[in-house]
């Protein structure tokens, strides 16, 4: 399957499937991500997530999002169910001069 990331577009790509919904994050997430993420489990499985996690963490980490893209660097997605709830999030960490990217939910 080929992701359509075409970093010179301003808008973000999405992927649909019956069940699921890759789209970007939006900051009315913000709410939602800090219950996912406040979970002590979610936090002890990541590098990046502070325990507990700031509001704040999570406004500027939603902010980054859109200059991440732009700069070819992270394309990220919230994953919700095709019924509306968020459940995670899935992000690619572009390596554009190896035509790579690793992967991190």
């Amino acid at each position: 399957m080929t992701i359509p990331v075409n970093t010179t577009s301003p808008t973000r790509p999405s992927l649909s499937t019956a069940r699921l919904r890759l789209r970007p994050f939006t900051a009315d997430d913000a709410p939602a991500l800090l219950d996912l993420i406040s979970d002590k489990d979610v936090a002890a499985t990541t590098l990046r997530i502070p325990h507990p996690c700031p509001p704040a963490h999570v406004a500027e980490w939603l902010a980054s999002h859109q200059r991440e893209y732009e700069t070819q660097q992270t394309v990220r997605w919230a994953i919700v169910r095709a019924d509306g709830p968020l459940v995670g999030g899935i992000s690619l960490f572009l390596k554009t001069e190896f035509e790579a990217a690793g992967l991190g939910f």
